[in-house]
């Protein structure tokens, strides 16, 4: 009988996206990571009936899942061994259900590392064949490398970093030339980019500060004005939410450009949208919600002065 539990390489890589150029010269940090990035695109291909970003996992460690997904990255799936084990005295029913999770679990177990071996020879046919070589070499040690393996052997030779590389990283996270026709995933995966390659380095962005510059981008290209300052009254102040929710303001500008255009405004469609966030009834709500935050301020700094007072007259009434 056919064993139907293999996944042959090549089938893992039918559906990998085309391999960017073959790195030229000694590998950088910022070079790998533009590989990696690729590799968990390559990676993502592979369909699993319970997971929407296929076997991500096997080419993003715990430290960068964030990144991608939330919550914890799937353990990989054990090697059930050779055979299924039935005990004897098994019912045939039993049995036969025994066989169909073995065979599930090993066909997993087996399209896992077929997933290692087709990244790991990806990974090889990005980086000139010396340097290939040299990280092949290092690893002869171990039996069948994991696909994290190899990378993190990768970085540890090719991607020693300088105090100055670190700190263009961060610069570079919030100075970037974005603009709001180029739509907001281009944004996010900007800034995941630059996060991405500062855990590389070893200096992690905490998210607040990856927040903050998504605010200071999208605050400078003054493509969202009122759902700038709406966002601060948000409950949810998560990163995750801030994205969502610029999200929505980018799809509510798409239809009213597209309408615009329908309604012939053709080519000046970004211009009629310009223009509707800076009308007199915008600028009325901007105004306004300066003048309830200035009320606000006002009406709590009198309620502690009328506080104060009253304390201060009960004081006078009690004895001491």
């Amino acid at each position: 009988m056919a064993d139907n539990t293999m996944i042959d390489v090549s089938k893992v890589r039918e559906n990998f996206p085309k391999a960017p150029p073959t790195l030229i010269g000694r590998p950088t940090l910022r070079g790998l990571v533009d590989i990696w990035n690729h590799l968990c695109e390559c990676a993502m291909t592979y369909r699993l009936a319970a997971s929407p970003i296929g076997m991500l996992y096997i080419a993003c460690n715990a430290n960068l899942w964030h990144h991608w997904s939330g919550g914890a990255p799937p353990a990989r799936t054990a090697n059930p061994g050779d055979t299924p084990f039935i005990v004897q005295w098994t019912t045939r029913n039993d049995a036969a259900r025994i066989r169909d999770r073995w065979a599930v679990t090993k066909r997993k177990h087996n399209a896992e590392n077929s997933m290692d071996e087709a990244l790991i020879l990806r990974f090889y046919e990005c980086i000139e064949n010396d340097y290939a070589k040299d990280i092949r070499d290092d690893l002869l040690g171990i039996a069948n490398p994991t696909f994290l393996q190899v990378f993190e052997r990768a970085t540890e030779k090719y991607g020693k970093t300088t105090a100055a590389q670190r700190m263009e990283t961060r610069t570079r996270l919030r100075n970037t030339k974005w603009n709001p026709s180029d739509g907001t995933t281009r944004l996010w995966r900007h800034l995941k980019d630059c996060a991405t390659l500062a855990e590389f380095q070893g200096d992690p962005i905490a998210e607040q500060q990856i927040k903050d510059a998504a605010l200071i981008i999208l605050n400078k290209s003054q493509g969202y004005p009122i759902h700038y300052l709406m966002c601060k009254e948000q409950g949810d102040q998560s990163y995750t939410n801030l994205k969502n929710y610029f999200d929505r303001a980018d799809e509510n500008r798409n239809e009213m450009q597209t309408e615009a255009g329908e309604l012939g405004y053709g080519m000046g469609a970004d211009e009629f949208f310009d223009a509707q966030e800076d009308d007199a009834a915008t600028k009325g709500f901007k105004e306004s919600l300066t003048n309830l935050a200035a009320a606000v301020q006002a009406n709590q700094k009198t309620h502690s002065q009328l506080q104060q007072a009253l304390a201060a007259q009960a004081q006078q009434q009690w004895p001491q």
